[in-house]
Protein backbone atom coordinates (compact mmCIF):
# COMPACT_ATOMS: atom_id res chain seq x y z
CA UNK A 1 0.00 0.00 0.00
CA UNK A 2 3.20 2.38 0.76
CA UNK A 3 4.01 2.13 -2.69
CA UNK A 4 1.12 2.42 -4.13
CA UNK A 5 0.66 5.88 -2.43
CA UNK A 6 4.23 6.98 -3.07
CA UNK A 7 3.91 6.57 -6.27
CA UNK A 8 0.82 8.10 -6.71
CA UNK A 9 1.93 11.35 -4.69
CA UNK A 10 5.27 10.97 -6.97
CA UNK A 11 3.51 11.30 -9.72
CA UNK A 12 1.17 14.12 -8.87
CA UNK A 13 3.76 15.99 -8.10
CA UNK A 14 5.62 15.40 -11.15
CA UNK A 15 2.33 16.65 -12.21
CA UNK A 16 2.33 19.61 -10.40
CA UNK A 17 5.83 20.59 -11.62
CA UNK A 18 4.72 20.49 -15.42
CA UNK A 19 2.57 23.35 -14.52
CA UNK A 20 -0.12 22.20 -17.44
CA UNK A 21 -2.61 19.83 -15.72
CA UNK A 22 -5.33 20.50 -13.76
CA UNK A 23 -6.64 18.15 -11.17
CA UNK A 24 -9.20 19.46 -8.30
CA UNK A 25 -11.99 17.93 -5.84
CA UNK A 26 -14.43 20.25 -5.32
CA UNK A 27 -16.75 19.42 -2.11
CA UNK A 28 -19.63 21.30 -0.90
CA UNK A 29 -19.41 22.99 2.54
CA UNK A 30 -21.36 24.93 5.20
CA UNK A 31 -20.32 28.82 5.40
CA UNK A 32 -18.90 28.50 8.74
CA UNK A 33 -15.88 26.37 7.52
CA UNK A 34 -15.43 29.39 4.86
CA UNK A 35 -12.43 32.03 5.67
CA UNK A 36 -14.41 35.33 7.31
CA UNK A 37 -13.24 37.38 4.75
CA UNK A 38 -14.90 35.13 2.05
CA UNK A 39 -18.23 35.62 3.58
CA UNK A 40 -17.68 38.99 4.06
CA UNK A 41 -17.05 40.22 1.07
CA UNK A 42 -20.22 38.03 -0.53
CA UNK A 43 -22.60 39.60 2.07
CA UNK A 44 -22.25 42.70 -0.22
CA UNK A 45 -23.49 41.50 -3.39
CA UNK A 46 -27.94 40.37 -3.63
CA UNK A 47 -28.11 37.38 -5.84
CA UNK A 48 -31.41 35.94 -6.68
CA UNK A 49 -30.11 32.13 -5.31
CA UNK A 50 -29.11 30.72 -2.44
CA UNK A 51 -25.04 31.26 -2.21
CA UNK A 52 -23.12 27.67 -2.41
CA UNK A 53 -20.19 27.38 -1.16
CA UNK A 54 -17.42 24.91 -2.11
CA UNK A 55 -13.88 23.73 -0.96
CA UNK A 56 -11.38 22.97 -3.45
CA UNK A 57 -8.78 20.73 -3.49
CA UNK A 58 -6.37 21.05 -6.44
CA UNK A 59 -2.45 20.90 -7.39
CA UNK A 60 -2.17 24.55 -6.12
CA UNK A 61 -3.57 23.64 -3.07
CA UNK A 62 -6.81 24.95 -1.24
CA UNK A 63 -9.31 27.82 -2.20
CA UNK A 64 -13.01 28.44 -1.40
CA UNK A 65 -15.88 29.24 -4.21
CA UNK A 66 -19.21 30.72 -3.41
CA UNK A 67 -21.64 30.22 -6.53
CA UNK A 68 -24.90 31.36 -7.31
CA UNK A 69 -27.32 33.21 -9.90
CA UNK A 70 -27.91 36.92 -10.40
CA UNK A 71 -29.81 37.80 -13.38
CA UNK A 72 -30.13 34.27 -15.14
CA UNK A 73 -26.42 34.03 -14.82
CA UNK A 74 -24.43 31.54 -13.52
CA UNK A 75 -21.67 33.10 -11.41
CA UNK A 76 -18.86 31.18 -9.34
CA UNK A 77 -16.32 33.88 -7.03
CA UNK A 78 -12.95 32.21 -5.76
CA UNK A 79 -10.94 32.60 -2.77
CA UNK A 80 -7.81 31.73 -1.82
CA UNK A 81 -7.37 29.51 1.23
CA UNK A 82 -7.41 32.31 3.65
CA UNK A 83 -10.43 33.95 1.55
CA UNK A 84 -9.08 36.61 -0.67
CA UNK A 85 -10.54 37.30 -3.39
CA UNK A 86 -9.02 35.21 -6.69
CA UNK A 87 -11.22 35.94 -9.12
CA UNK A 88 -15.25 36.24 -10.71
CA UNK A 89 -16.38 33.92 -13.45
CA UNK A 90 -19.61 34.04 -14.94
CA UNK A 91 -20.97 31.55 -17.41
CA UNK A 92 -21.69 32.42 -20.78
CA UNK A 93 -23.09 30.73 -24.12
CA UNK A 94 -20.88 31.67 -27.47
CA UNK A 95 -23.13 34.19 -28.51
CA UNK A 96 -22.40 36.08 -25.30
CA UNK A 97 -18.65 36.68 -27.25
CA UNK A 98 -17.70 39.17 -29.24
CA UNK A 99 -17.42 37.53 -32.66
CA UNK A 100 -13.91 38.52 -33.58
CA UNK A 101 -12.59 36.65 -30.65
CA UNK A 102 -14.94 33.93 -31.34
CA UNK A 103 -13.17 33.71 -34.41
CA UNK A 104 -9.77 34.06 -32.99
CA UNK A 105 -10.99 30.80 -30.50
CA UNK A 106 -12.31 28.88 -32.84
CA UNK A 107 -9.74 29.26 -35.70
CA UNK A 108 -7.27 28.46 -32.80
CA UNK A 109 -9.36 24.86 -32.12
CA UNK A 110 -9.50 24.38 -35.72
CA UNK A 111 -5.36 24.81 -35.99
CA UNK A 112 -4.41 22.23 -33.37
CA UNK A 113 -7.35 20.24 -32.82
CA UNK A 114 -9.19 17.13 -35.56
CA UNK A 115 -12.91 17.91 -33.96
CA UNK A 116 -13.71 19.64 -30.09
CA UNK A 117 -16.98 20.48 -28.28
CA UNK A 118 -16.97 23.25 -25.74
CA UNK A 119 -18.45 22.08 -22.43
CA UNK A 120 -18.19 25.17 -20.45
CA UNK A 121 -17.69 29.06 -21.49
CA UNK A 122 -16.84 31.67 -18.63
CA UNK A 123 -15.82 35.14 -18.66
CA UNK A 124 -12.86 35.39 -16.40
CA UNK A 125 -12.74 39.40 -14.33
CA UNK A 126 -9.39 39.83 -12.26
CA UNK A 127 -9.12 43.06 -10.09
CA UNK A 128 -9.93 44.68 -6.78
CA UNK A 129 -12.34 43.55 -4.52
CA UNK A 130 -14.19 47.25 -5.04
CA UNK A 131 -14.14 46.58 -9.08
CA UNK A 132 -15.56 43.16 -8.71
CA UNK A 133 -18.12 44.20 -6.64
CA UNK A 134 -19.13 47.17 -8.74
CA UNK A 135 -19.27 45.09 -11.55
CA UNK A 136 -21.61 42.53 -9.74
CA UNK A 137 -23.71 45.01 -8.50
CA UNK A 138 -24.16 47.53 -10.52
CA UNK A 139 -22.70 46.13 -13.76
CA UNK A 140 -20.03 48.34 -13.87
CA UNK A 141 -16.39 47.46 -15.52
CA UNK A 142 -13.98 49.52 -13.97
CA UNK A 143 -9.81 48.32 -14.19
CA UNK A 144 -10.20 44.89 -14.34
CA UNK A 145 -8.64 42.02 -16.45
CA UNK A 146 -11.07 40.06 -18.70
CA UNK A 147 -10.26 36.84 -19.73
CA UNK A 148 -11.98 33.77 -21.20
CA UNK A 149 -12.32 30.35 -20.05
CA UNK A 150 -13.09 27.18 -21.83
CA UNK A 151 -13.55 23.96 -21.10
CA UNK A 152 -13.74 21.78 -23.86
CA UNK A 153 -13.22 18.09 -24.82
CA UNK A 154 -10.67 17.73 -27.71
CA UNK A 155 -10.47 14.83 -30.18
CA UNK A 156 -6.90 15.10 -31.46
CA UNK A 157 -6.25 12.10 -34.15
CA UNK A 158 -6.51 8.83 -31.69
CA UNK A 159 -6.97 10.90 -28.30
CA UNK A 160 -9.66 12.38 -26.54
CA UNK A 161 -9.08 14.73 -23.47
CA UNK A 162 -11.01 17.50 -21.81
CA UNK A 163 -8.53 20.60 -21.28
CA UNK A 164 -9.11 23.90 -20.08
CA UNK A 165 -8.11 26.98 -22.37
CA UNK A 166 -7.73 30.41 -20.98
CA UNK A 167 -7.93 33.07 -23.65
CA UNK A 168 -7.25 36.95 -23.13
CA UNK A 169 -9.90 39.29 -24.30
CA UNK A 170 -8.30 39.57 -27.78
CA UNK A 171 -7.69 36.17 -27.99
CA UNK A 172 -4.52 35.58 -27.71
CA UNK A 173 -3.52 32.10 -25.67
CA UNK A 174 -2.81 32.65 -22.24
CA UNK A 175 -2.87 28.62 -20.88
CA UNK A 176 -4.11 25.04 -21.51
CA UNK A 177 -4.55 22.78 -18.72
CA UNK A 178 -4.68 19.05 -19.60
CA UNK A 179 -7.83 18.23 -17.03
CA UNK A 180 -7.12 14.70 -15.10
CA UNK A 181 -11.17 13.72 -14.30
CA UNK A 182 -10.58 11.76 -11.28
CA UNK A 183 -7.93 10.94 -9.09
CA UNK A 184 -8.52 7.15 -10.45
CA UNK A 185 -7.23 7.71 -13.46
CA UNK A 186 -4.19 8.14 -11.90
CA UNK A 187 -3.50 4.91 -10.84
CA UNK A 188 -3.29 1.87 -12.48
CA UNK A 189 -3.52 -1.70 -10.99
Amino acid sequence: MKFYLSTFLLFVFSIHSNGQHKLEHEKRTVVDSVPDRAVRFISNIQFDTKVKWYKEIGLDGISWEAKAKKNKKKYSIEFDKKGKLEDLEITVLPRDVPSALNKNILLYFKSQYTNHKIAKLQIQYIGSDDNILRLINKNERYDLTQNFEIIARIINKNETFSQELLFSETGQLLSTKLIIDHYSDLLEF
